[in-house]
């Protein structure tokens, strides 16, 4: 009798608390389907973090293609001696002197500059991809994330009628019992199917709010996400789909069924973003290995250099200029070329093995 009261009180609080939930839940934000994608794409930190990773490749193309480029510096310098120095009566150093000067460099022929200005477009590109595969990922989770909550809204309210029915019968039972109709059989039975199913109410709640939360740290929110609509189902009636027909009917409007297997592979691997990406890696991996001869290419580059100096001295006039042309060619560097030229190797062989895992993958 104890135990009879006991499950009767602990029925009763847990049906309030589930008709509170029923009845309405504390305010929460919403999204639609839509709008979850998009608020996804733009504030998910690994779709944010992707696309500042191209923003960033971009500008190592402007730091790399620099030292491809003519430069520009200009120099001031102003001497003060405690005296003129005089040399046979002549003034060969002033106590005051300023010494002005711009200085040109030109690089003629620098293969090497010009081999990692390409390397670094090559990674452009293949951030670009990357990005565009980090935000297909994104979409895709959050896309699931939401029907997952839409899902289990779903099985919560399953459950919660299934709870209602369940104790709609244990009260009948109970009722029958005090009556002397019924037996303690019957009862039991419908007790133990009430909290069979409170429990598995219970646990649907806690599946739903952690749906929520998980929505709600892929788009990005302050705290859990709940859907705001459904998504648009065909009309009962209106959809149809004929054997051997080539095409699916839904809403009377044709849309393509799935294709072969073969079709279906090849596309795959002509359009999936990660297949992409891994391509664009590859390429720019072969790329930089081609280019190993560029590190023991000579460089040729021209300066060129005005001056202005006031006063003039006995070996340098008021004005003037001077022209040259440097030629550096690398001869011994302590091992660093063959050391890059590995380095590259492993890189391609390792974007070889990761182009053909997602082309398996796909």
């Amino acid at each position: 009798m104890r135990r009879s009261a006991l499950t009767l009180t602990l029925t009763l609080t847990l049906a309030l608390t589930l008709d509170g939930w029923a009845e309405g839940e504390a305010p929460m934000e919403r999204e639609t389907f839509d709008g979850a994608v998009k608020r996804a794409l733009l504030r998910n930190p690994t779709a944010v973090i992707a696309e500042e990773e191209v923003r960033r490749s971009e500008a190592i193309v402007r730091e790399v293609r620099s030292a491809s480029l003519p430069t520009l510096v200009g120099m001031g310098t102003y001497t003060r001696l405690d005296s003129d120095r005089l040399l046979n009566g002549n003034v060969i150093a002033a106590a005051d002197s300023l010494n002005l000067n711009a200085t040109l460099t030109v690089p003629l022929v620098s293969p090497k500059t010009w081999t990692q200005w390409s390397h670094a477009n090559d990674n452009v590109r293949s951030q670009v991809a990357t990005a565009k595969d980090v935000r297909r990922l994104v979409a895709v989770a959050t896309a699931r994330a939401w029907l997952a909550v839409l899902a289990q809204k779903r099985v919560v309210q399953v459950t919660d009628t299934a709870r209602v029915a369940a104790r709609a019968h244990y009260e009948f039972a109970h009722a029958r019992r005090q009556g002397g109709v019924g037996n303690r059989i019957d009862e039991a039975r419908a007790e133990q199917e009430l909290s069979t199913d409170e429990a598995q109410l219970a646990s649907t709640l806690a599946g739903l709010a952690k749906a929520r939360e998980a929505l709600g740290v892929l788009v990005g929110g302050e705290g859990p996400i709940d859907t705001a609509d459904s998504p648009t189902a065909p009309a009962e009636g209106r959809g149809t789909e004929a054997v051997g027909d080539p095409t699916v009917r839904i809403n009377d409007e044709p849309s393509l069924a799935a294709p072969p297997l073969d079709e279906a592979l090849s596309e795959a691997t002509r359009s999936r973003a990660d297949v992409k990406a891994a391509e664009e890696r590859l390429r720019a991996a072969r790329h930089a290995e081609r280019d190993n001869w560029a590190d023991y290419a000579p460089m040729l580059s021209g300066i060129f250099q005005p001056f202005y100096q006031n006063p003039p001295s006995l070996i340098q006039p008021l004005t003037g200029w001077q022209a040259e042309v440097v030629l550096t060619v690398p001869l011994y560097d302590g091992g660093l070329r063959y050391g890059q030229a590995r380095e590259r190797a492993a890189l391609s062989a390792e974007a070889r093995q990761g182009l053909e895992a997602a082309l398996r993958q796909a």
